[in-house]
């Protein structure tokens, strides 16, 4: 199998040659080392070099006027609806799309390709304010959601022009894959409850599922903690993956995940960052591999990786552990 066909299978819950492998990449001191280690120059270049499965095409790349950075705080001094909407309608962000196509139409057909489709929650509140946003779920809700909104239109828009030029009409040039990121648990428990989830980003984030699915890619939510209680609704809003599978978090026990979501969810990740790859020696992450690969790969519907950027104390014995592992082929 190529990798795109090895994904594919996974996502149908069905055994592929080996389990689809995917890498987050590593802090500055430890991602030099391992590019020292394996003689590559770079994160993308290591990715080919291994056979990561999936490949990813950077939007932001071709953003012409504007740059998610730019925003945070913007709303600070806010406080009604008209002048959120305003901003929106003045700082639209703007594509070459022309040029995004050009460049990416043919490269790494044969790898799983994914495109950042954005954030809500995680955007929201970065320019309105962390606390601000929790409490105006409750106090002014109206504000909330015109920020929301905003957000969920420039998404909508970037995603409809993106896939509806290369998953249109030929395969060889598809985006596989719509990768949304809204952390929305600690590690232990939710940070806002089922409610607030099905009333603000519940009907928002199932628009930005159902246009990946219009175009024949899948979704891809990625939200770090425990999330356990929201799983049912995630599967409702048509999440197809969750990515990172944050193991260390409460309610996040692989067994417990596949035995009562394995069939309709795909899970990314599970390779602890915080405990397995940091503390534990190179024998602790092969050994993690193997068993997520037993409890969460039968069958398919499982992508093995780190749940998060590996932090520079990780030993990088413990990444060679992690490669030579993930790479390896269930025995006959």
């Amino acid at each position: 199998m190529n990798s795109r066909e090895r994904v594919l299978t996974s996502l149908r819950h069905k055994q592929p040659d080996r389990l689809p492998v995917a890498y987050n990449g590593a802090e500055g001191v430890l991602a030099e080392k391992i590019h020292d280690h394996y003689q590559v120059p770079g994160e993308l270049a290591l990715w080919l070099k291994l056979g990561v499965d999936f490949w990813p095409i950077n939007v932001n790349k071709y953003t012409m006027n504007w740059q998610i950075n730019d925003r945070s705080n913007v709303l600070a001094k806010v406080s009604t609806v008209s002048e959120i909407e305003e901003f929106f309608a003045k700082n639209r962000p703007e594509y070459d799309y022309r040029k995004m196509f050009a460049e990416q139409q043919n490269p790494h057909a044969d790898k799983f390709r994914q495109i950042n489709g954005g954030s809500l929650f995680a955007y929201g509140w970065a320019m309105w304010g962390f606390e601000r946003i929790l409490e105006d779920f409750y106090l002014n809700p109206e504000l909330v959601e015109a920020i929301l909104e905003g957000l969920l239109n420039e998404h909508l828009e970037l995603l409809e022009n993106v896939l509806s030029r290369f998953n249109a009409h030929d395969s060889e040039r598809k985006i596989d894959m719509v990768f949304l990121s809204d952390d929305m648990g600690t590690q232990e428990d939710l940070i806002f409850s089922p409610d607030i989830y099905r009333r603000f980003l519940k009907p928002r984030l199932s628009k930005l599922a159902s246009i990946a699915h219009k175009y024949g890619a899948v979704a891809a939510l990625h939200s770090c903690g425990s999330v356990h209680k929201l799983i049912p609704d995630l599967i409702d809003t048509g999440i197809d993956i969750l990515n990172p599978v944050q193991t260390s978090a409460k309610g996040m026990e692989p067994e417990r995940l596949k035995r009562e979501f394995g069939s309709e969810l795909t899970f990314w990740g599970g390779v602890d960052t915080q405990t397995v790859f940091s503390r534990g020696t190179p024998d602790h992450v092969r050994e993690e591999v193997r068993k997520l690969k037993n409890v969460m790969g039968e069958d398919g519907g499982y992508f093995c990786s780190p749940t998060h950027v590996l932090t520079a104390e990780v030993p990088l014995e413990n990444v060679i552990a992690f490669f030579e592992e993930a790479f390896v082929e269930p025995k006959e």
